[in-house]
Formats: structure tokens, sequence, C-alpha cells
């Protein structure tokens, strides 16, 4: 057993060793010679080990040089990880000085300075190796031409993690921080070999398309801030599944290409107990394009139902367009976001449970009722929708009304004591401002109305409600025209 266990660490060391990234990286720091010497004397070892382990049961000299290999072998994956990671930073687009000092907490930015603390971590743990090989040779052992099949093979770095390593005692929390690195789209593949890898944080990183293939190997993470869904073998949410530690906050993304509910059931959430928070995002991005086919969405969202003392779980954003069969949205009571658009048999009033609703963009015949929680509401293109909801006039947290491409519309919403911003855009129906809104234009942070000459020609100079819109600080340049075309006004 002794033996087999110190075969997968040799095994999964030598395989780091050649690792293509690791050799990138060892070549520009021009220690590519000592790595090849590590490589070859690992691979030495590794076929005598089925020797060594039959002559330590009555050689305690040969089981105690065992058990300083293994130690050794550790410490030559942690120089290892260090040349990993610096392949990391180095396939990173750093764009701006905000991207560098984030990178800095991993590595550092000066190539002398790696070279030398790197160079000088690999020859030291070298000499350790080569110290331990002569010894090996003064034994006798005999190699063998295969090495001994392990009953469970491991395709990444194979350190065993159901003990406590010896001598790693200052990579037991190896953190990655790659928070607000905007450029980033994948990260390498080589990552998921990083097994004493325990927090990555991806907060912000919008581009990010996809995880690495099978970072379910990164099975002691402790802290994985982001997983955005893709298709193929290794990419899905299943991946999630033996990471069993999880904590603190984790964000899902691309909830849409999980296939079904069975498929998101493998991540096994419910199960994730040190989970703080969840944020559940069915696109990638805010309001992302088309998408045809949700029915599965009920069914996804009820498998990711996380443990019952999560502190918070949030489906803050989602996006549902020309699913024009679906006839309600799953309950989800932290929904903040919502854009409906070209779901003809969905009706406003389905959404009256959505209470912690903050910004509704929709597009439809009728809007009955709003969620009294709006503070942001954008309709469009409506142009059969011939009256506002009824009850706009008693949401106290409104605080934007966006209202673009209502022709049929005549009139405006009244009492909307606390907006601060209002667009009107191509609503060619409406012609005056009642007169509540208009008590409240001279405190509007923001003022647009295009495509409506009708109401435009209120608001320039000699209109009725120039003086009201005059107060309102503008932001430079003459902004109201004569033209009619567009009127801004803004702090």
């Amino acid at each position: 057993m002794a033996e087999a266990l110190l075969h997968c660490v040799v095994r999964g060391v030598a395989n780091k060793a050649a690792d293509a990234l690791v050799q990138t990286v060892t070549g520009m720091c021009g220690v590519e010679a000592d790595r090849r010497k590590l490589e070859r004397q690992l691979l030495a070892v590794q076929c005598k080990l089925a020797d060594a382990e039959a002559k330590s049961k009555t050689n305690q000299y040969v089981k105690r040089w065992m058990k300083d290999f293994r130690t050794v072998a550790y410490q030559a994956d942690d120089v290892l990880d260090g040349f990993l990671y610096e392949a990391l930073r180095r396939q990173i687009q750093i764009g701006d000085s905000k991207t560098r000092k984030v990178l800095s907490h991993f590595t550092s930015h000066s190539p002398l300075a790696f070279r030398y603390t790197m160079s000088r971590k690999l020859n030291n743990v070298l000499e350790k190796i080569n110290e331990l090989v002569e010894e090996m040779n003064k034994f006798g052992l005999e190699s063998q031409a295969e090495a001994p099949r392990v009953l469970y093979p491991q395709t990444h770095s194979g350190l065993d993690m159901d003990t406590e390593p010896v001598g790693r005692e200052d990579d037991k929390g190896v953190t990655l921080r790659l928070n607000h690195c905007r450029r980033l789209q994948y990260l390498p593949e080589g990552i998921t070999t990083m097994r004493n890898l325990k927090h990555l944080y991806l907060f912000e990183c919008d581009k990010l398309e996809r995880m690495p293939a099978n970072i379910g190997l990164l099975c002691n993470l402790r802290t994985l801030t982001t997983f955005v869904v893709d298709i193929g073998d290794g990419y899905g949410i299943q991946e999630l599944k033996d990471i069993k530690n999880l904590g603190h906050r984790l964000e899902l993304y691309n909830l849409i290409k999980i296939k079904s509910g069975a498929d998101a059931k493998q991540a096994n959430i419910y199960q994730k107990n040190n989970l703080s928070e969840v944020s559940l995002c069915w696109g990638r991005r805010k309001f992302n394009g088309p998408q045809d086919d949700i029915g599965n969405m009920e069914d996804v969202l009820e498998a990711l139902e996380p443990h019952n003392e999560l502190v918070v779980l949030e489906l803050e954003e989602l996006s549902i367009h020309d699913c024009r069969k679906i006839s309600s949205v799953p309950n989800s009571p932290n929904l903040k976001n919502l854009r409906i658009t070209e779901c003809c048999s969905l009706p406003i009033s389905s959404l009256a449970h959505l209470t912690t609703l903050s910004e509704l963009s929709y597009d439809g015949k009728a809007i009955p009722m709003v969620p009294e929680s709006l503070e942001k509401l954008l309709i469009g293109e409506c142009a059969s929708l011939v009256s506002l909801p009824p009850n706009l006039g008693n949401l106290d947290k409104l605080r934007v009304l966006q209202i673009r491409g209502c022709n049929g519309l005549k009139d405006l919403p009244d009492d909307l004591t606390r907006l601060e911003q209002l667009i009107i855009e191509r609503c060619t129906g409406v012609h005056k401002i009642p007169q509540g809104l208009l008590q409240q234009l001279p405190v509007l942070k923001s003022l647009e109305i295009v495509g409506c000459e009708d109401l435009q020609r209120y608001l320039i100079e000699g209109g009725e409600y120039f003086n009201l819109v005059s107060s309102i600080p503008w932001s430079g340049g003459k902004i109201l025209n004569e033209s009619y075309s567009k009127t801004i006004v803004s702090k």
C-alpha cells in the first residue's frame, strides 16, 4: 500500500515536470536542463519503487528512505506549481494596472526576481533528489520494465489528499485571485493539476467563457466564486459534484446550457453545507441574447436548490426571449432583474410573487400591475400598449422609467414622486405631461425625450414646460434645440 501511494506521488510529480506549461516557463527562465534532470530522476525512481517496497518490509533503512523521498517529492511538486502559476499569469492578457495589481497576489511580476527565486528552489530540490537517488543506487534495487499498475489511475498530479502532507506547510492554502480580470476568456487547462489549490477567486471576470476541462479534479477547493457552465465533456455543471467543501459565495452562469434537471442535480449543490451565498444566472451576462428554449428552467432551478441554512440565494438576472408557450416565471424569491421579450402568452400579472424584483424590462400588449419593489421599469416596443400600470404612482422605490416605441400610449403616469430619470422615446401619442409629473421635473437628475415632437415643443425655450426643465443642471452644451429631434437634460 505504501509503495502504491509513493508511486502515485512520484508519477504525478513526473507528469507535472513534463507538462508543456512548465516547460515553457522553465525554458524562459534558463532552467530547462534542471527540469529535464528532475523528470529523469523521478522516472528512474518510479521504476524501482516496487523492489524498494519489498525490501522495506525487512530493511528499516529503505523504509526510511521511502519516507524521505516522499517528502522531497512533495517539495518538488510545490516548485513545479510555482512554474504553473507563472504560466497561468503569462497566458492572461494584462490590460490595465488594476489587473497587474490583482495578479501580484500570487506571483511576482519581475522576471528577474522570479527567475532567481525559482531557479534556486528548483536547484535545491534537485540536489535533495540527487542525494536520495545516490542512496537508492546503493540498495541494489531492480528496475521494472513497466511500472506497477495502480488500481485507480490518476490523470492529474496524483498527490494523496487523504493524509496530512509532509513538507508542505507553506502550501496548505494556495490562493489564486483573478478578480476584475475583465479580458480573461479562458483559464489554462493545466490549472486542474494544481491539486493543492484551495481558493480560486474570479469575481467580475465578465469575459470568461467557460471553466477549464475537468475542474472537478480540484476536489480540495474551498472557494470557487464563479462557475460558467458550458457543453461538452468536462465542462458541465456536473464538475461541481466532487468539490464537496465549497464555501462562501458561488455564482453560477449559463444555466441555459444545462440539458436537464437531472444533470443539474449531479452538482450536489444541496450537499454543500459550507455555502452561504448562491447566485444563479440563466445567461452569461446581464440581458443575454435570444434564448429560444427554456422549457427545463423550472427543473434546473429546482435541482440547484441549496441547503436550508443558506444566507442568500440569488437568481439575480433572467432574460426570457421568444418563448411563446411560457405561462409563468418560476418562484425566484431573490430575482432582481428580469427581461421579457416576445413572450405573448406570459401575463405580467404572474410576476406578483417576485417581491424583490428591482428592474423589469417588458414588451407586451398590456401591463395591468407591476411589483411594488421595482426601482427601474423599462417598457419597449409595445405598439399596441394604450395605458401604463395603474399602480405606478404607488411605487415608492421607482427611480427610473423608460418608455420606448409605444405609439399607442396616450398618457404618462402621474404621482411619481421619487422618479430620478425619465426617458420617453418614439411615443408619438403622448402630447402632454400630467400635472403630478410636471411637479417632479425640477428634481429629475436626467430627462430624455426622443422622437416625440408634440411633447418636445413644450420643452424648448418659450415652451410651457421650459422653466421647469431649465432648472435641471445641464451637463454642458446646448441640449434643448429647435429641431425637436432630441431633448436631453441631465446632471
